[in-house]
């Protein structure tokens, strides 16, 4: 009995890391650079997207990546570069989790307005149920230093069991300075055991015009959906015998792409343009696109056109 116990739950944490059902969360959407979680059984293994998360996840990001997660249909959690982030309890059935503990680095909460159950968003040094809105949290454990930034909505910001509340409008941003006396973050206890971190908040500052452009979040879902909408400009469907995709080819055609075109041209493939180039590749037997090769001007103009074409190689 025990031993199919195991098996159970061992399929169902296997389910949970690469099982993806519609309309399941929360779930990872995508992942820029190296990203690793270890879940409930303790493996570390590498952020793929589609992954569901269930049971308990510990996601860590390295330089200059990011882990974007699905929370549900109205809120999303973006874990930034060199973070560490706990989520310790999630629902092997309602995928419902409701505390997002903040280890060290930074990640980004972004909810609209609707009826949904509450997260409480902590660290060593605050915990709050997070509000609708656009935010960036960060927390250095090492100098006991945390900060929130308010892209779009508003909030009241406090640290732990605090009560010098901000009223943190858009825009702007506030911090929080911890003591550190041996390595750890220094608290005072209150009656009832209630823990109060020693230090002061920091004064409310703007943020600059550069970084909320740079963290526009309307922009950024823009640029995907045009990312998106070119990857799947090369992906024809697939029929029998055919083994490579985007674009699709059976093993030993060749495809002609043109690549570097201006965005904005749709019918002509710009060869004149020092940065366009024609690039042909053979599908080879592993289904890969093999065999990258930069055509000769004469040549591209009549193999090259704005969708990429697929034939008998010409070698």
């Amino acid at each position: 009995m025990l031993k199919l116990k195991t098996l159970s739950t061992t399929l169902s944490i296997l389910l949970g890391l690469f099982c993806l059902p519609a309309g399941a969360f929360p779930a990872v959407v995508s992942v820029q650079g190296e990203a690793w979680l270890t879940s409930t059984d303790g493996k570390r293994v590498v952020v793929k997207p589609k992954m569901l998360l269930r049971g308990k996840a510990l996601l860590e990001t390295s330089t200059d990546s990011k882990i974007r997660i699905n929370w549900d249909d109205i809120r999303e959690l973006q874990i930034l570069e060199s973070s560490q982030v706990l989520i310790p309890t999630i629902g092997w059935d309602s995928g419902e989790a409701t505390l997002i503990l903040l280890k060290e680095g930074s990640f980004r909460w972004l909810a609209h307005e609707g009826k949904t159950y509450n997260v409480a968003l902590s660290s060593d040094l605050f915990e709050f149920i997070a509000p609708p809105g656009d935010f960036i949290l960060s927390y250095d454990p090492t100098k006991a230093f945390v900060s929130a930034k308010m892209l779009k909505g508003a909030m009241e910001f406090t640290y732990l069991n605090g009560e010098d509340i901000v009223k943190l409008k858009e825009g702007h941003e506030v911090g929080f300075q911890g003591v550190i006396e041996e390595g750890r973050v220094v608290y005072d206890v209150l009656l009832k055991g209630r823990k109060v971190p020693r230090g002061k908040l920091t004064a409310v500052i703007e943020l600059s015009k550069d970084f909320l452009r740079a963290n526009d979040a309307s922009a950024e879902k823009k640029k995907r959906a045009v990312a998106e909408k070119a990857r799947l400009a090369l992906v024809v469907k697939k029929t029998d015998g055919q083994i490579c995709s985007g674009p699709a080819a059976a093993f030993n055609q060749c495809s002609w792409v043109c690549e570097g075109n201006p965005k904005k041209e749709k019918k002509i493939c710009h060869l004149e343009d020092p940065q366009v180039k024609c690039i042909r590749q053979r599908c080879n037997a592993n289904g890969q696109w093999a065999e990258k090769a930069v055509i000769e001007a004469e040549k591209a103009q009549s193999l090259c056109k704005v969708q990429p074409r697929i034939a008998t190689c010409d070698y």
